[in-house]
């Protein structure tokens, strides 16, 4: 059966992938739990050297209401933090 997971794996590959044809080193995973936190411990236990994320661009009361992992990712990290706005 197609799950979440499939579908993330799939997703991640497939833009992991995309990178690799540029010549850059990616790995990937695709986890459950809280996003944010999720993205932060395992960088952080993993001797990751940058998280790449994508953001959506809200702003403003919309941002606040919605909230974000990416702003999450951003304000917990101490590993750098590339910020792309899809």
């Amino acid at each position: 059966t197609f799950t979440e997971e499939t579908a993330a794996d799939s997703y991640l590959a497939a833009q992991a992938h995309l990178l690799a044809d540029n010549k850059l080193e990616v790995d990937y995973v695709a986890l459950s739990g809280s996003p944010g936190d999720t993205i932060v411990k395992y960088a952080q236990e993993n001797d990751c050297t940058l998280i790449a994320i994508a953001t959506h661009g809200h702003g403003g009361f919309r941002r606040f209401a919605l909230g974000s992992t990416a702003d999450y990712v951003v304000h917990h990290s101490a590993i750098p933090v590339l910020t792309v706005r899809r």
